[in-house]
């Protein structure tokens, strides 16, 4: 259970993840971004969403395979194909979803990839993608907040915004929050200290974004009638009350049994 989001940005990519590792009993945080660069060479990121005994495998087993290498396009993605098909014919059961960040020496090289759960398929991301169980409020999200030309600075902050969105309203997604871009003419890929993720989540007020989703339903809604406006939302804290008169009639004693002494 999760929430994994990457965007493909005109001058570079970003790969946002939670924290919720959990096995419906005890609940665990993790880090849910693998990375891995060869130096001033290439470059690739994994942004998981699924069974975490699986993922934490899974990117082992790819450091295995390209600590070293040198760049080599079509060989990377061979192997990073063989070993997604090797683990789909290993757990046919398997619940697993993954965004792929890759770079390389040349922009023309770098990719953002999906394989959506149960696929054994790599596909491209030509905007952005949300796997996970958080990913259909993300994905609703995205489509009303990502901007064409949106560049890796944004893109960041967006990602943050809508993974925080995911932990408030879905079982499943918690804090902290994992960051991770990579920029054109960077030959590194860049994470972000939980410190500055915190300073991109400390910006957003959820009381002015229920203000403002509050105006935009009243402006477009102006034939309804409102007796009386709540702008407060309360949640929690308080104790279901209830008081009545004793209006009923008494009920009947009579068949209770008398006590002896």
């Amino acid at each position: 259970m999760t929430i994994a989001l990457g965007f493909n940005c005109p001058d570079g990519m970003v790969l946002c993840t939670d924290s919720m590792e959990s096995d419906g009993v005890s609940k665990n945080k993790v880090n849910k971004i693998w990375c891995y660069e060869t130096q001033d060479q290439w470059g690739l990121a994994v942004a998981s969403a699924g069974e975490s005994d699986f993922i934490e495998s899974f990117t082992d087993n790819l450091g295995e395979l390209f600590t070293g290498e040198h760049f080599e396009k079509d060989w990377i993605m061979a192997t990073l194909r063989k070993a997604i098909n090797a683990a789909r014919l290993s757990y046919p059961d398997l619940q697993w979803s993954a965004l792929f960040g890759f770079f390389g020496p040349s922009p023309l090289d770098r990719k953002l990839l999906r394989v959506s759960e149960y696929s054994k398929h790599i596909a491209p991301v030509s905007r952005y993608e949300a796997l996970g169980i958080g990913s259909c409020l993300a994905k609703y999200l995205c489509s009303q907040m990502y901007a064409l030309f949106m560049n890796v600075e944004e893109a960041a902050e967006l990602a943050v915004f809508i993974v925080r969105q995911c932990v408030n309203h879905v079982e499943g997604c918690e804090f902290p929050i994992s960051l991770l871009s990579w920029k054109v003419g960077q030959t590194a890929w860049g994470p972000y200290h939980p410190t500055e993720v915190q300073k991109i989540i400390d910006r957003f007020d959820d009381k002015k974004l229920r203000v403002n989703l509050l105006d935009y339903w009243r402006t477009q809604t102006p034939h309804l009638t409102r007796v009386h406006k709540y702008d407060e939302l309360q949640q929690g804290g308080f104790v279901k009350f209830r008081r009545a008169l004793a209006l009923k009639p008494k009920r009947s004693t009579s068949g209770k049994s008398k006590r002896t002494t």
